[in-house]
């Protein structure tokens, strides 16, 4: 989702704020005006959008009532057909200026190449160019960044974070210095002694164990040595505890005994036939009564119960095709006999840790590498309590909020034309946006305000995508709530990076959510921005490894594995922030889907193909039903595509309807298959699609090309919500009440 700028934050609050509350459209033109429906509710005469021409407004004042201007030459009026070039009457006489093919006075060769030509590079010009480098060219480039293992160690690297230029650190217990390296448990002549380590305090500490201390760690298991002769010790195996023997078995061929009745002390007796002992000088051959019939040789055309058709064939015939007979045959592989097909490549995700994996490669064949805190990595399991330094992003930021124990949704006035849900993603001004809507708001209105996440810090590889923390004094209009913003290619790179799991990745967000200053319990809630257009197109990745490749199956992984479908990583996302923890209620968010832009028809058509393919997909839509309360599509109406024009006409409805035929699109789609095809996408989406418009002032192309004046840019977004309203008028399917800028 791209950035929205800050100055536009006030002009959005204006343009969906209360009852009349500002100039150009009025507001309540689109979330409290009239439509067919309730046009009988209006008794306030001169209102903008009322479908009447008063007295008191005209066609530059109110052009959904009078109708758009005629821009004439000479009218005393710049219109935006018209410059100095075309009308100097009305918009002066051109200027000297940059791209008029003259180098006037003001003009240098770096303010206007255009007009002036280009400017040499020159070292201590002021300007970075040509052939400068920081290498080069200090002065314009700035100095180089240091390096890790450039041969010098900086004031910036230490032995911890550079071994390659500044050595390998030094440190040992008892220097008087507790290291990274040290503890209390290991070394408290340097880190002190660790609190709270009492014998009897319910806790088995690493100092302590089960000879020490007995009432924590419980009695040690029975051990040869240890002054008892336990059931499972003898004077034979443990003569420590049980004494020494005294009779066979004492090491001592006593009179009394002999090879027959004690062959442990007197050593076996010589071997005699028929005394039923197989000696090592007797033979099948030489006695049979004690070894035994010899054993018949193979072709002697009896099949005997020691010889197989392996073994010998000629007896027993030639063994069917099986695993192990050496030969792979066309009912065999590499999975199903190794034996004879030779051993499957190891891939990560085989249940076998393999030479070429290890814990950080592949985890899930061998296990979790180890947690230390000190490393700057906040991994997963540490938190904000037992390891601040990794952490620190986890930890509370001290906004004195308290939050309620329970959410009471405030109640809407009687007889609201149209009550909505408002959901605003925002970028910057969103501070400016939030106090605007406190203050000038309808109540027909419940509203959710994005606060943007923090990126980690520069250079800062594996850490967390930070949660903004809430205002410190909350919204005196309790239908203002705020909403954290999981951003998803962030906890990504966060997972990746930790060989981490999406439950671990949501799970670590909750935590970061409660430390901001969030409360479901006030309205709060989270929006995750932006599913990848992957999980439209049913794509599986690697769940492993540091960048994110594609996969059919585990196979595709070798050391990078499993293979996952992002769809089912984003209902595992959405299930583990929906059940919350112990800090943080239910609450069930919204997720921001990536689109296309409404002047980009290249693709559309395979584009519709995935979104048909992925409406049919009935486990995912059951799978994120019950967890997401709002399903937002990225419809960013362009002015070029819906003002009025030849081509989409000159009237409110046909500019309504030119905004429908983008915004609409999903709904139009998911109403127009067969309900067997499309059925749980149908149930779920008539209930929670939600558009998310175009309300970014200047933008020259991300979101549509927005850089028009500023009245008709309030008319673009009021005319967004008219379109919306309209929709819902004549549609019992979406969107309701639901709209999203």
């Amino acid at each position: 989702m791209h950035r929205l700028r800050g100055p536009w934050a006030l002009l959005f609050a204006t343009a969906l704020a209360g009852c009349g509350h500002g100039t150009g459209v009025p507001p309540d033109a689109a979330l409290d005006g009239p439509t067919a429906r309730d046009a009988a509710r209006i008794d306030a005469p001169g209102l903008c959008g009322d479908r009447v021409c008063n007295t008191n407004e005209s066609c530059a004042l109110c052009a959904m009532d009078c109708g758009d201007c005629t821009p004439t030459c000479g009218d005393g009026t710049c219109g935006t057909d018209e410059g100095c070039d075309t009308c100097s009457a009305d918009c002066g006489t051109c200027g000297a200026r940059c791209g008029d093919d003259a180098c006037d006075v003001r003009e240098t060769c770096t303010s206007c190449p255009h007009d002036c030509g280009a400017c040499s590079a020159t070292c201590g010009d002021g300007h970075c160019e040509g052939g400068d480098t920081c290498t080069t060219c200090a002065a314009d480039c700035g100095s180089c960044a240091t390096t890790c293992d450039d041969g010098t160690c900086d004031a910036s690297e230490t032995c911890t974070s550079c071994l390659g230029d500044c050595g390998r650190c030094v440190s040992g217990c008892g220097d008087a210095v507790c290291d990274p390296a040290e503890d209390c448990v290991g070394c408290p002549a340097d880190c002190g002694s660790c609190p709270g380590l009492v014998c009897g305090d319910g806790t088995c500490a690493l100092t302590e164990s089960c000879a020490t201390c007995a009432a924590d760690c419980g009695a040690c298991a029975p051990f040869c040595g240890d002054g008892a002769c336990d059931t499972t010790e003898t004077c034979a195996t443990c003569a420590s505890d049980c004494g020494t023997c005294t009779g066979c078995g004492d090491g001592t061929c006593a009179p009394s005994e002999s090879c027959a009745t004690c062959p442990t002390d007197c050593s076996v007796c010589p071997g005699i036939c028929g005394d039923g002992m197989c000696s090592t000088t007797e033979t099948c051959a030489i006695c049979a009564a004690d070894c035994g019939s010899c054993a018949t040789s193979c072709g002697d055309g009896a099949c005997d119960a020691t010889e197989t058709c392996d073994l010998c064939a000629a007896d027993c015939g030639a063994c069917a095709s099986r695993c192990g007979d050496h030969s792979c045959d066309a009912t065999e592989s590499c999975t199903t006999c190794a034996a004879d097909c030779g051993s499957c490549g190891a891939f990560c995700g085989d249940a076998s840790c393999d030479s070429g994996e290890t814990c950080t490669s592949c985890p899930g064949d061998c296990g979790a590498c180890g947690i230390t805190c000190g490393d700057h990595a906040c991994d997963p399991g540490e938190t904000c309590a037992d390891c601040p330094t990794d952490c620190a992003a986890l930890c509370p930021t001290g906004s004195g909020h308290a939050c309620p124990p329970t959410f009471t949704r405030p109640t809407r006035p009687a007889g609201c034309p149209f009550p909505a849900e408002v959901v605003i993603w925002t970028q910057n001004g969103a501070q400016h946006l939030i106090d605007a809507l406190d203050a000038d708001h309808t109540e027909c209105a419940e509203y959710w305000v994005t606060l943007p996440h923090v990126a980690p810090a520069p250079g800062d590889a594996t850490g967390p995508s930070r949660v903004r923390p809430v205002p410190t004094h909350r919204p005196s209009y309790a239908g203002l709530h705020f909403m954290a913003e999981f951003h998803w290619a962030g906890w990504s790179k966060w997972r990746r990076a930790h060989h981490a799991t999406w439950t671990q990745a949501a799970s670590m967000f909750l935590d970061a959510m409660h430390a901001a200053g969030y409360c479901p319990s006030s309205g709060d809630s989270w929006g995750i921005n932006e599913i990848p257009s992957g999980a439209r197109r049913g794509v599986s990745v690697c769940m492993g490894g540091a960048m994110e490749t594609t996969c059919h199956t585990s196979a595709d992984c070798p050391g990078t594995g499993p293979c996952q479908p992002i769809r089912d990583s984003v209902i595992e996302v959405v299930r583990t922030l929906h059940a919350g923890n112990a800090n943080v209620p239910p609450s069930r968010g919204a997720v921001f889907v990536v689109n296309y832009g409404q002047d980009q028809p290249r693709g559309v058509r395979g584009y519709h193909d995935y979104l048909e393919s992925w409406l049919q997909d009935d486990s995912f839509w059951v799978g994120v039903s019950p967890h997401v309360r709002f399903w937002s599509q990225e419809v960013y109406a362009d002015p070029r595509d819906v003002c009025p024009s030849a081509r989409h006409g000159s009237t409110l409805a046909e500019r309504a309807s030119a905004i429908q035929e983008f915004t609409e699109n999903t709904p139009r789609l998911v109403t127009s298959a067969p309900i067997a095809m499309v059925g749980p996408a149908r149930s779920y989406l008539g209930r929670s699609y939600m558009p998310l418009m175009n309300a970014f002032y200047g933008s020259d192309g991300a979101y549509g090309h927005t850089e028009i004046t500023l009245e008709h840019m309030q008319m673009l977004v009021t005319e967004q919500v008219v379109a919306t309203r309209q929709w819902a008028d004549a549609h019992a399917y979406t969107p309701d009440g639901r709209i999203g800028f």
